[in-house]
């Protein structure tokens, strides 16, 4: 199994020197490194690392556009699988014969690490994604402590975009990331996609990798909620039971009341959400309405290569649920 990763950067510096360093550490490395550089400007953080693994530079404008970085780093690569990584990850030893074993395993499926946060004390950033009933994904497992409760491999409802393993031909019939969505829920977008196409997505336990969750937009601000927001509204029309789309309304306040309780009750891990939090994710739902007929085109098209149905559908979205533990953790 030959793998390219892929890891799109804007800052480079130390944040991506470790990124890299955790790679080459691998017992079991990749074939390539591809660098995408989205930023116009040239950095040099892999100067420093030695030549046995290649490492392809491309550079590119987009500035914090995740899917329009990812793609020109799927453009350019030649492993059997890609491993796509966020610059401010570092893989932990054994993370790529971990992931390898599961793609060996599981064929052809979408891989996701078990992810902890760099910046606590052995607590989980995620185990992949629940689903809420009107698109957003959600982090399984953040901010708890890691255990033994993450020990088993799953499915779930999404992958995270920060490390996920997936065939290089799979990723090329879902034509990549979908670049009109920018950043954040990309990952979200690529995971329905497949699962409407029969993938499943597997959480693999033994490979884990640390991330430091919100480098690029900062954990609670308003951009990142807004296009949070947007890109699940156009994402869930493209791929969602068509039977939940005239529901999403109701089903986004009831999300919206929920998380806002939880996080007054300071038990919530992303803190504190007010009326700033709330009027941007407002704009940012009206937003996602406003593309629906592109969504909807997409969603046409996509439908020609579906294996699973709308009851399919349900069944994964039911199966994958956000619990109410998830939301109020202890």
């Amino acid at each position: 199994m030959e793998i390219s990763v892929i890891i799109p950067t804007v800052r480079g510096g130390e944040g991506l020197g470790r990124c890299l360093g955790s790679l080459l550490e691998q017992s079991h490395p990749p074939m390539e490194i591809i660098l995408v550089v989205a930023s116009g400007r040239e950095i040099a953080s892999w100067d420093v690392f030695p030549t046995k693994i290649p490492i392809k530079v491309i550079y590119t404008s987009n500035r914090l556009h995740y899917a329009r970085a990812a793609n020109a780093g799927l453009s350019n690569a030649s492993g059997t699988h890609l491993l796509f990584l966020n610059d401010d990850t570092v893989c932990l030893p054994g993370f790529l014969a971990a992931m390898t074993a599961s793609a060996r395993e599981h064929d052809p499926a979408i891989h996701a690490p078990r992810i902890l946060l760099a910046d606590s004390d052995g607590k989980v950033e995620n185990t992949g994604h629940s689903l809420f009933p009107d698109g957003l994904n959600w982090a399984r497992g953040r901010g708890r402590p890691d255990g033994s409760e993450f020990d088993e491999p799953c499915t779930v409802g999404a992958v995270s975009g920060a490390a996920f393993l997936v065939p290089h031909p799979l990723m090329r019939e879902l034509r990549g990331f979908d670049a009109h969505l920018d950043a954040f829920g990309e990952d979200a977008d690529l995971s329905l996609r497949a699962v409407r196409r029969g993938v499943p997505l597997i959480y693999v336990p033994g490979a884990r990798v640390l991330h430091e969750l919100g480098s690029s937009y900062g954990r609670r601000s308003l951009r990142k909620i807004y296009l949070m927001e947007r890109n699940r509204v156009r994402l869930s029309v493209r791929s969602l039971p068509v039977s939940l789309l005239p529901f999403m309304p109701a089903s986004t306040l009831g999300r919206w009341l929920l998380l806002m309780a939880a996080s007054n009750t300071r038990r919530s891990w992303h803190g504190f959400l007010g009326l700033p939090q709330a009027l941007a994710a407002c704009a940012g739902g009206v937003a996602g309405w406003v593309y629906f007929r592109e969504a909807w085109s997409r969603r046409c098209s996509d439908s020609r290569q579906w294996v699973v149905g709308e009851s399919g559908m349900w069944r994964h979205m039911l199966k994958e649920r956000v619990r109410l533990h998830e939301v109020f953790p202890k």
